[in-house]
């Protein structure tokens, strides 16, 4: 990839997200000389799923032309590792829990393709193609196009590490092999890069007004909404539904992000519990946002769980996040995300003690939530918890 060069284990990085006294990064482990900078805690990359560069596909590279990409390991790969940690296990704040992405990543594919990359890629050119869902999912500023232009190409780079670059002039090959054709979208180059990956994609861009980053183009279809909202808006106010993000992360995310380079890019991973496993972001996901009246969320809560269980009623939803930032529009950041989701009694039930791993971490993260967070999260009645925790102590126990 184009700014990023090899780097070896020692150098992989953990950056957590709370602040010490004064609002500085926390500097738990820092060196005498650097009191109070961000801790970095050197860590060895443990349980991230990756695809291996998959070339297999015809001699044809017709419109047609598919291969068969490798599998990905479970949407629990990174919860049975303990990579997944939002919440400080005694200190119940929120953690940016950023980390470096590992040689290996970087040299072959930074994102996941995988056997699914035909029917999503499919739904998100319905999405797309349709001008009546459009305008809800593709948001730019006109400043942007430069660095939408060079962010379009890291992911074409990326993805053809993936399935080949042998492709007609004028085309890119997407992650489930079929062609895009690049002057369709001249004027659309993150709307190009989309087409091309599973992930969805965002640009943020450093205001020297605002003296932050502020949320500059995208194109999203699967991991939030309100997308035309957020345009030109601050990294605090794109949060703005997650609880105690001010107090714990904004500063912490926006130093983080100040600082990265070229040659070291981020990568993140969170969890939800969902109540509905479509892929799009809709109304039933999170039922409880939005201004929903919460007795009686909890009191449909309750009834669902009760006459479905718990692990059939609710979804357990990955997102895998990456950040870099660009090398010749450099007060740029490209930021993916993939939105990975299963029924939750799939996730507690893997062979080989993955089930139970993923279990204690969830029970403990959930313990843990600070009140505004579980909130946030569809946890803040105390019944709808106790019900989730028991279900999840039992499947350690």
């Amino acid at each position: 990839m184009t700014g990023i060069t090899p780097m070896t284990s020692a150098n992989r990085t953990r950056y957590q997200g709370t602040t010490c006294k004064g609002g500085r990064p926390e500097c738990k482990h820092a060196t005498p000389k650097k009191k109070h900078t961000r801790a970095l805690k050197t860590q060895r990359r443990r349980g991230l799923p990756r695809t291996q560069p998959n070339n297999a596909r015809s001699a044809d590279s017709g419109e047609g032309d598919t291969f068969t990409p490798t599998s990905t390991p479970a949407v629990t790969s990174w919860l049975a590792s303990g990579e997944t940690q939002t919440v400080h296990p005694s200190k119940r704040r929120l953690l940016a829990s950023l980390a470096l992405l590992g040689e290996k990543e970087r040299g072959e594919c930074w994102l996941l393709p995988d056997e699914l990359a035909s029917r999503e890629l499919t739904l998100k050119r319905q999405i797309l193609d349709d001008e009546n869902t459009k305008y809800k999912h593709v948001v730019a500023r006109s400043w942007s196009l430069p660095a939408a232009v060079e962010a379009s190409e890291l992911i074409v780079a990326a993805v053809a590490r993936h399935v080949g670059d042998d492709v007609p002039d004028g085309y890119a090959r997407a992650s489930d092999g079929s062609l895009v054709k690049r002057d369709l979208f001249e004027d659309a180059p993150l709307e190009f890069a989309a087409r091309l990956m599973q992930e969805d994609v965002a640009l943020l861009r450093y205001d020297p007004n605002k003296k932050m980053h502020v949320f500059d183009a995208a194109c999203v279809c699967f991991s939030f909404d309100r997308v035309p909202e957020r345009l030109g808006l601050p990294m605090s106010a794109v949060h703005e539904r997650v609880g105690d993000y001010e107090r714990d992360l904004e500063r912490a995310v926006e130093n983080i992000i100040a600082k990265l380079k070229p040659e070291r890019p981020l990568y993140r991973t969170n969890w939800a519990l969902a109540w509905s496993d479509d892929l799009m972001h809709t109304p039933d996901r999170y039922p409880w946002r939005d201004g929903a009246d919460e007795d009686e969320m909890a009191r449909v809560a309750l009834k669902r769980l009760e006459d479905r269980g718990v692990g059939n009623a609710l979804f357990l939803k990955v997102e895998y996040q990456t950040l870099i930032r660009l090398e010749q529009n450099s007060d740029a950041l490209l930021f993916t995300v993939r939105v990975l989701v299963e029924p939750l009694a799939d996730s507690v039930s893997r062979a080989t003690r993955e089930g139970e791993r993923v279990a204690r971490n969830l029970h403990r993260q959930i313990a843990n939530l600070p009140d505004a967070y579980a909130k946030y999260k569809g946890l803040g009645d105390a019944r709808v918890r106790r019900e989730v925790l028991a279900y999840l102590q039992a499947h350690y126990e």
